[in-house]
């Protein structure tokens, strides 16, 4: 897993019986499965990596088809969450960040079938704050993300960034080793989790910025060690689960 990827835990092998179908529009899934095998067997899917002609004409299919569904439901805050991702991928920032904002205003972060999607909207929204260098908001999502379940890894990583750079250096330093305790725990295992994790591939990032703040502290051994971390080859295997 060379490239950029993402990991998450869902459905993908099922019975073939008449009762389950899949649901939706897009990004389908299904909604009675009463019992679920966890396995450790990887899947690919590279559908969105392919650098080809079909990569444009299927982000504009699965814009069309998000659009769509949006209009279909309106009062489902999860039509809005698709509406977002899929403009996100076709590095429409402004379109993706109004869809994700409505999203989060009408979901329910208690709702079984909402909360992680509430979660990875406010973890999204604070990547796009990276972008415009807002690192307060930055901050208020990525807390926000954070507050339904702790144990969700990206938030962490974005949490430690922006306390860093609003020069709340034990925050960030708690942050970022918050994160690497949790990606050292999907690695060592597989952790079920609803979340899409995006950042499994970022320990040389939080590495870095512990490096620095060890430096602001004079602590060169410190700094040292996590500069040599953070420069080190990506471990063989690391989370590279989809």
């Amino acid at each position: 897993m060379s490239e950029p990827h993402s990991v998450n835990h869902f459905p993908r092998l099922v019975r073939n019986r008449p009762d389950i179908r899949y649901t939706g529009t897009i990004h389908e899934g299904f909604r009675t499965l009463d019992r679920i095998l966890v396995s450790d067997v990887p899947i690919f899917h590279y559908g969105y990596a392919q650098e080809d002609d079909r990569k444009d004409s299927r982000f504009e299919r699965n814009r069309r088809m998000t659009l769509k569904n949006v209009e279909d439901n309106p009062d489902d805050p999860l039509a809005y969450y698709y509406a977002a991702t899929t403009c996100l991928s076709s590095n429409l920032h402004e379109d993706a960040e109004r869809y994700f904002l409505k999203m989060i205003e009408m979901a329910d972060p208690e709702h079984p079938r909402q909360k992680h999607f509430y979660q990875m909207a406010n973890t999204h929204l604070a990547t796009l704050a990276v972008l415009q260098h807002d690192y307060e908001t930055v901050e208020c999502f990525a807390r926000a993300a954070i507050q339904p379940a702790p144990s969700y890894l990206d938030p962490w990583l974005r949490l430690g960034e922006a306390c860093f750079f609003l020069e709340k250096h034990w925050e960030a330093e708690r942050a970022f080793r918050k994160f690497l305790d949790i990606l050292k725990n999907n690695t060592e295992g597989i952790q079920v989790t609803k979340y899409t994790l995006y950042l499994t591939d970022e320990a040389h990032y939080a590495h870095f910025f512990l490096g620095r703040l060890a430096q602001l502290r004079d602590d060169d051994p410190a700094a040292v060690s996590h500069y040599e971390k953070s420069v080190q080859p990506r471990a063989e295997g690391q989370l590279g689960r989809a």
